[in-house]
């Protein structure tokens, strides 16, 4: 694999996984209000969620 490569392949996963958060975000409050639970509590999870899917 050349360097150019994996510049592509690493620039690729980097706008897959920041698209994916920008798409599932506001999703958060429709959510939060048919499981009527608080936005806090399901801001945690959703937090937990990106910060797994930002790490490698």
């Amino acid at each position: 694999m050349t360097r150019r490569q994996f510049f592509g392949s690493l620039c690729a996963m980097v706008f897959l996984v920041n698209m994916a958060r920008l798409v599932f975000a506001p999703l958060i409050q429709p959510v939060a209000e048919e499981f009527q639970i608080t936005a806090a509590s399901l801001g945690v999870v959703t937090s937990a969620a990106w910060i797994g899917s930002a790490a490698p």
